[in-house]
């Protein structure tokens, strides 16, 4: 999920009263469609899509949008418990495979590799 900045969902609201497809907004902003169809949700549901109403400051948006960010989820590797075991095994030029297998019958990994 896609954390914008709020000028960036400005420009959005902006676009959306507008009436340019999200699609459109979502090429020329470079983000996905679906970030697009979220925030176009939430303005109708703020009635910042209203052409009576002004384009929300940047203050009210942050309030008003928290909710839409989700933190994202951690970075950190499946393998990062097994770094000492790693190390030691590319220590002694064992190759990925190896050491893959290694954690799965020894010590309980369940992660499935990406090839």
């Amino acid at each position: 999920m896609e954390k914008l900045k709020v000028q960036q969902v400005q420009e959005i609201i902006y676009r959306l009263r507008q009436k340019q497809a999200d699609r459109s907004i979502a090429r020329d902003m470079g983000c996905a469609r679906e970030t697009v169809r979220r925030y176009r949700r939430f303005a109708q549901a703020q009635g910042y899509l209203e052409p009576e109403s002004p384009i929300p400051t940047g203050a009210e948006l942050s309030v008003a949008s928290a909710p839409l960010f989700v933190p994202r989820r951690s970075n950190e590797s499946t393998v990062e418990p097994y770094r000492s075991v790693v190390e030691s095994m590319r220590e002694d030029h064992a190759e990925a495979r190896a050491i893959h297998r290694r954690l799965i019958r020894s010590h309980g990994y369940t992660a499935v590799t990406v090839r």
